[in-house]
């Protein structure tokens, strides 16, 4: 997929949108009325930024875990993902309702919360995301601890998705099948234990969601046994030219024969999960 570049004006603007937001909320002390359980402040918060489907670089750093409460979810949407959804029929969306989106740029989510410091979870209530055909850069260097359901079945590319994002202990796919670029998209995730990657089956038993390009976990040193087996339960059968990277740390302590020994790269049940992706180059870093 070629990238789209997204003007600088347009950046700006869709940026200024969000800060115009806060800052009236702020001034009108709509932050109280998170306390004090004002609905008509949180409404008024809120209006103006549920409402849009463009959401590039737009919960930055102003944003943290006291001020980012959507009362409803948030929907990214671009036309380049309605397109190719399988809710998309015959022009109508079956799933939310009228046409597809006006809104053409591929980056609608594109850096939505990097350096953001919502310091919690972000589940699928939070945010949709299958009308979004590109999520590079959507948290990086931001300090969420969870990201979880990320249903991104039309998403093309996930460059940097995590880079840096060093306290993110928890993430939960549905749907990454159409990924064709993980170019660092776990850089630095030290703190990464738990990965999952869901799927549904179709009537052949056959997985509906896998990856299918080069995918790197070599920073995320506390895997868990469960998260490898799910990595390597997902990785596509019929791809070539493919690696996938793992940290030996986190490895020799999963295999581990004994609590303690950290031998994980030695064991059979290591070599017994390593060795069934023949199509994959499997590297430990």
């Amino acid at each position: 997929m070629s990238t789209k570049i997204i003007s600088a004006e347009k950046i700006e603007s869709a940026k200024s949108a969000i800060k115009n937001a806060v800052d009236k909320a702020n001034k009108a002390g709509y932050s109280k009325g998170f306390e004090s359980g004002k609905q008509e402040e949180y409404k008024n918060f809120w209006s103006p930024i549920s409402n849009q489907t463009y959401f590039a670089y737009a919960f930055g750093s102003i944003f943290n875990f006291n001020n980012f409460k959507p009362p409803s979810t948030i929907i990214p949407k671009s036309q380049e993902a309605c397109k190719v959804c399988e809710h998309n029929i015959n022009g109508t969306c079956d799933k939310y309702g009228g046409s597809l989106p006006a809104e053409k740029n591929i980056a609608v989510a594109q850096g939505m919360f990097q350096g953001s410091r919502i310091r919690r979870a972000l589940t699928s209530q939070d945010v949709d995301w299958l009308c979004v055909p590109n999520m590079d850069y959507a948290f990086a260097s931001s300090n969420v601890t969870e990201v979880t359901g990320i249903n991104a079945k039309n998403c093309k590319s996930m460059k940097h998705l995590f880079w840096w994002c060093s306290g993110l202990k928890k993430v939960e796919f549905t749907g990454y099948g159409r990924v064709t670029d993980w170019t660092k998209a776990f850089y630095r995730c030290l703190a990464l234990e738990h990965i999952r990657f869901f799927t549904e089956y179709d009537e052949s038993g056959k997985r509906t969601e896998s990856i299918r390009a080069s995918i790197d976990f070599g920073d995320c040193s506390k895997l868990t046994f469960n998260s490898i087996a799910s990595i390597f339960g997902a990785l596509s059968d019929d791809v070539s030219n493919c690696t996938v990277t793992l940290s030996l740390a986190a490895v020799d302590k999963a295999f581990e024969r004994v609590e303690g020994a950290n031998d994980g790269s030695t064991t059979y049940g290591w070599l017994n999960v390593s060795t069934k992706k023949t199509n994959w180059k499997v590297v430990l870093r």
